[in-house]
């Protein structure tokens, strides 16, 4: 699945995960992200860690365990194993595969994912993977390499909104000169008309005839803007669990938190700043998540 930043990647494979799973199939994750610590593998070890009960652990990519051997034959040994043990799940009752950002994997990880796909024939394996285009689809993505040419390999670009599609999400009680406006700036991407949509609801202005907006269009400014909406120590909180990464751990926003780290983490939710995910990928322990959601679900404005 592949499109810029902000198109709908993640909603599209987020919707698909929750069908699958409802099908009774296995649902299992991994996201690679920008790191150079990150080890070789790491989507894919997130994966396997997931898979206890269907015969996968992240032991299948340790190289290291493999004394002994020149490192390429170790590789090539690793993927292989893991290949065969990700069919041997999906002969069960099926399995659904989610690697996200895959235009920041590593070699290795790709190189498994190459193997895996001439492997698909005859399984019940479905692999899901996003790539960010920041060229809209006029090319494939550099990261997809020579996998968008094999057989089993479909790729599904994810397009902008159009007019209608803008005026549709607005809904019916906007004036009718606004989603035309909200689509020019927005070039249809739907985190822009959400983020856009939102700030002109929280100040009123959407049952008014269309006017000029002093707003920047960038993604980065309106969260800045939104930002401001937070109390201090959310922000604090926020700020401070950004570097660490694009995934925060509950534990790490606890020893960081002024305050109660449940209750900002909630405010940030609520506010849009933060998202559960919902593929299960993040690190929140489970009871924080629950109790996050529903604080954030009593504090959401209606609508």
């Amino acid at each position: 699945v592949t499109g810029e930043a902000g198109i709908g990647k993640s909603a599209l494979v987020a919707e698909s995960a929750g069908r699958a799973a409802a099908a009774g199939l296995a649902v299992l994750a991994g996201r690679a992200v920008v790191d150079e610590g990150a080890p070789a593998f790491w989507p894919w070890l997130r994966v396997l860690g997931q898979g206890g009960e269907h015969g996968l652990e992240p032991g299948l990519l340790d190289l290291t365990a493999r004394v002994g051997l020149d490192p390429s034959v170790a590789r090539f040994q690793a993927i292989e194993e893991t290949v065969a043990a990700l069919r041997a799940a999906a002969a069960r009752a099926g399995l659904l595969v989610v690697l996200e950002d895959l235009q920041w994997a590593d070699e290795a990880s790709l190189r498994l994912l190459d193997r895996l796909a001439g492997e698909l024939a005859g399984t019940r394996l479905l692999v899901l993977g996003t790539v960010r285009d920041p060229d809209r689809g006029r090319r494939p993505p550099d990261a997809l390499g020579d996998l968008a040419a094999q057989p089993p390999v479909h790729t599904l670009p994810v397009a902008a909104l159009g007019p209608a599609e803008v005026a549709e999400f607005l809904g019916d009680r906007v004036h009718r000169t606004w989603p035309s406006q909200v689509h020019r700036l927005s070039g249809g991407n739907p985190l822009y008309v959400r983020e856009l949509a939102r700030l002109l609801g929280r100040d009123g202005r959407l049952a008014a005839p269309a006017t000029e907006l002093d707003l920047p269009i960038e993604l980065r400014r309106l969260v800045v803007q939104r930002m401001s909406q937070l109390s201090p120590a959310c922000r604090d909180l926020v700020g401070a669990c950004a570097v660490a990464g694009e995934e925060i751990d509950a534990s790490l926003a606890s020893t960081l938190a002024d305050g109660d780290a449940d209750a900002l983490l909630a405010e940030a939710v609520a506010a849009g700043i933060l998202v559960a995910d919902p593929l299960g990928t993040d690190r929140l322990a489970p009871p924080d998540r629950r109790r996050a959601r529903r604080r954030a679900r009593r504090s959401r404005p209606a609508g």
